[in-house]
């Protein structure tokens, strides 16, 4: 791994990283930790001929689940899945974006009115949904369906072979936060306007503590359904990663 922000390590802070960055995560027993022994790996990341730096146990915990759960959220766009089609499945925020794949990022610093619409066919239920689950693609996916206008199929192993997943990473602890039930208008749009109050006031907008994740399930016949819902005429649109 090379990245500036890996080489500004701290030794016996929680702070090592901190800084956002491109990064693939590695699987190695030189991770294994115990309390007496140091990390055999991280303290070499991008210290090339510098002496290793003790951690504590505390410090390695806490610097490896705030890297991971980064990972998660900067690999989401890269595991794009579900497809937004207009007349079937697409769902915008502020107009952002139709015809776009999950896990696009959008940045709404609040306070904030989000204007959420999901084009799909007139009279369709929908629900949509927000949740402090990682936006992830093909996190769970579900059976591909034959709805027309066809979605198209997602080219990332297992869900290069559906159009259809659930793209938020269902992390122990992570909940819905918020959800509302429409009805797709004549024009086929479900609509709803919500003001966003300040969140956590003082902090850096559209970072890892103020982002949501949120996808819509639409009701219609040619949709199959899928764990955790179970069968029935479930379609799902695309997922967004949004940060306040």
């Amino acid at each position: 791994l090379r990245s500036p922000g890996l080489r500004s390590v701290v030794a016996n802070t929680g702070r090592s990283f901190e800084p956002f960055f491109d990064c693939l995560v590695i699987c190695d027993s030189c991770a294994l930790y115990t309390k007496h022994n140091t990390n055999r790996c991280l303290t070499h990341v991008g210290t090339e001929g510098v002496a290793p730096v003790p951690h504590s146990q505390d410090t390695t915990m806490t610097a490896s689940l705030r890297f991971l759960t980064a990972a998660l959220l900067l690999t989401g766009s890269l595991l794009a899945q579900v497809t937004g089609v207009p007349g079937k499945n697409d769902y915008t925020i502020n107009g952002s974006t139709s015809g776009s794949q999950s896990c696009n990022t959008l940045c709404l610093p609040s306070p904030v009115v989000m204007n959420l619409s999901v084009n799909t066919v007139p009279g369709n239920l929908v629900i949509i949904v927000f949740t402090d689950c990682p936006c992830r693609g093909c996190s769970i996916p579900w059976p591909s369906n034959t709805c027309s206008p066809a979605l198209p199929l997602g080219f990332i192993p297992p869900c290069n072979t559906t159009n259809q997943s659930i793209d938020f990473f269902p992390i122990p602890g992570c909940n819905i936060v918020w959800s509302a039930t429409l009805v797709a208008d004549a024009a086929g749009n479900a609509n709803i306007s919500v003001a966003v109050p300040p969140i956590l006031a003082g902090t850096v907008p559209c970072t890892l503590n103020t982002t949501l994740s949120t996808q819509a399930v639409i009701f219609d016949p040619c949709g199959l359904g899928g764990a955790p819902l179970g069968a029935g005429p479930f379609v799902l649109s695309q997922a967004y990663s949004v940060g306040f």
